[in-house]
């Protein structure tokens, strides 16, 4: 979790925009100068954006300038894997870094995305969404409805927190379908922070992951699954809780994931390349 504490002041901030090409300037920005932050950070961010419901986030301060309360983005993994080609090597694969995009106005509104409905518990800080289980290849594992309860959201999506955060009993049953479905040699996480692991140098490509939403099956590639935690172990990236569970920003690398706060739905769409 991060955070930041400091002083407001009013800025213009300039957007680029993908539909004129021109600078899009908005005065009047509420701005905060952070003297105290902190997270888990790897020291070249400039800052923390707000991209909750409240009324002093970047999202509704700009809505008006932009079409609406809406915003997308695409996670892209922390290394990426180009082809290259070297007129005396010939092909080869290097590694570069890349940035996330986040695109604010419009929607993610392609015949390939699924939608489902982007729930709010009065929290102007978290979005929630309802979960309502996870398959494993042919297993199929329903999370426990709480009947008592109004309220229907039951996970939050967060682009801020890496792992996913299951209920446990829920937990428990996915990571025995993971067990049973990859047969490699257990060891144990290096970091001492997710709950199984494997040795293996080699990516782990199988089973098939489906994460069933209210009205969305968002079915998971590899590299949403498992998390290379060292060059010769590779790492399930869930983990279980007891508090509220929380969907991370591995299990959306590698996807359009759109937030219509005006329409109050999510849309999520698979992508190999993070543009639109």
């Amino acid at each position: 979790m991060s955070y930041t504490t400091g002083n407001l002041f009013l800025d213009t901030v300039t957007l680029a925009s993908s539909t004129t090409g021109k600078p899009l300037s908005i005065p009047n920005t509420i701005f905060g100068c952070g003297h105290h932050n902190g997270g888990i950070f790897s020291g070249i961010e400039s800052g923390i954006v707000g991209l909750g419901s409240g009324a002093v986030s970047l999202v509704s301060q700009i809505g008006h300038a932009v079409g609406g309360k809406s915003f997308s983005y695409c996670l892209v993994p922390t290394t990426y894997e180009q082809s290259d080609s070297d007129p005396i090597l010939g092909a080869k694969q290097v590694q570069r870094e890349i940035s996330s995009t986040v695109y604010f106005g419009g929607n993610v509104s392609d015949h390939d995305a699924v939608s489902t409905p982007l729930l709010s518990n009065g929290s102007e800080t978290y979005y929630y969404l309802e979960l309502q289980g996870i398959s494993v290849g042919a297993d199929n594992f329903k999370l426990d409805a709480d009947n008592s309860r109004s309220f229907k959201g039951n996970i939050i999506i967060d682009s801020g927190t890496t792992s996913t955060f299951l209920p446990t009993k829920l937990y428990q049953s996915f990571e025995s379908a993971i067990r049973k479905a990859v047969h490699l040699e257990v060891t144990e996480d290096p970091t001492g922070i997710l709950q199984l692991c494997y040795q293996t140098k080699s990516e782990i490509e199988d089973p098939i992951v489906t994460f069933h939403f209210n009205g969305a099956d968002v079915k998971l590639k590899p590299v949403n699954v498992f998390v290379r935690v060292r060059e010769d172990i590779v790492c399930l990236s869930f983990s279980p809780t007891n508090d509220v569970a929380i969907y991370g920003n591995v299990a959306q690398m590698n996807f359009l994931v759109g937030y219509d706060l005006d329409n109050k739905t999510m849309s999520f769409k698979s992508t190999d390349q993070c543009t639109w």
